[in-house]
């Protein structure tokens, strides 16, 4: 067998060629090296902000449980005295102010503990029959604020699993809100029903809406869809937030409604169990 001979200028090229190639795999080796060694930093960078960031929100809601109790043991002593003042004079209204306001500043604090409850991920729920659930509630509200509150339920029995208190802070807040934007002349309606796979909790009322610009930040946290009530009632902007929060961790939705001048409507969505 003959073996070819190969001119002496193929092999300057062969070699050139080889050579090229070599460079060009190391390169590509470097790169690929470079890259998997950034994303493995990114990666870690990203596990370490992560802890980080769980840190300061395990941090934050300890300051804000301190501040909270701190803060709610002078407030409490506050409402008493006014309590006191207005058992000697009921019709002093410097007490009622100071009152009114200790409560508002105890609605606050709670509030904000809400919010950072409600970012935690794991919710017990216990299987409730909601009728006799909602009657106590609406009962309480109606005998408080004096209003017409309308409460109809279809079927007769309907149960789920809940979180009770949560679920009821939702419903107060919901009632409160409605209230607060309605007339005193106009009943709230409260609605029990199914619909599909899901409970349905309608809390409408009659009152004055919600402008169109601000509807889709009510549900944000400090919302600038916070308004005064019909009354001069303040709102911080964290209520609507919390409730959805709530019911998304029930894995329901919370809906909302409304129309300027015609009323509004939130509806509750609970998966039914």
């Amino acid at each position: 067998m003959v073996i070819p001979k190969i001119p002496f200028h193929e092999k300057i090229t062969n070699v050139i060629a080889a050579f090229i190639l070599g460079f060009i795999l190391l390169c590509f080796s470097r790169y690929s090296y470079y890259f998997k060694s950034q994303h493995f930093v990114r990666l870690k960078q990203l596990e370490e902000k992560n802890l980080e960031i769980e840190l300061l929100n395990n941090q934050k809601g300890e300051i804000l449980g301190f501040v909270a109790h701190d803060l709610r043991n002078p407030l409490n002593n506050i409402e008493a005295l006014s309590q006191l003042m207005l058992l000697e004079d009921e019709n002093n209204i410097e007490a009622k102010m100071i009152g009114n306001s200790a409560n508002q500043a105890k609605e606050i604090i709670n509030d904000l503990l809400e919010a950072v409850k409600s970012e935690q991920g794991f919710l017990e729920t216990k299987r409730q029959e909601l009728i006799s659930f909602l009657t106590p509630i609406i009962a309480r509200w109606r005998t408080n604020s004096k209003r017409e509150i309308l409460f109809t339920a279809e079927p007769e029995r309907i149960a789920t699993a809940i979180n009770s208190s949560k679920l009821e802070r939702v419903i107060d807040n919901l009632i409160s809100n409605a209230l607060k934007f309605s007339p005193a002349n106009k009943p709230i309606e409260i609605a029990l029903n199914l619909h599909h796979t899901n409970v349905c909790i309608v809390v409408k009322d009659n009152g004055i809406g919600i402008p169109e610009d601000l509807q889709k930040h009510i549900f944000k946290q400090f919302s600038k869809a916070g308004r005064k009530g019909l009354q001069g009632e303040k709102s911080v902007g964290l209520g609507l937030h919390i409730s959805k929060r709530i019911i998304e961790r029930h894995k329901g939705r919370l809906l909302m409604q409304s129309e300027e001048n015609e009323g509004t409507a939130f509806t509750i969505l609970l998966p039914l169990s």
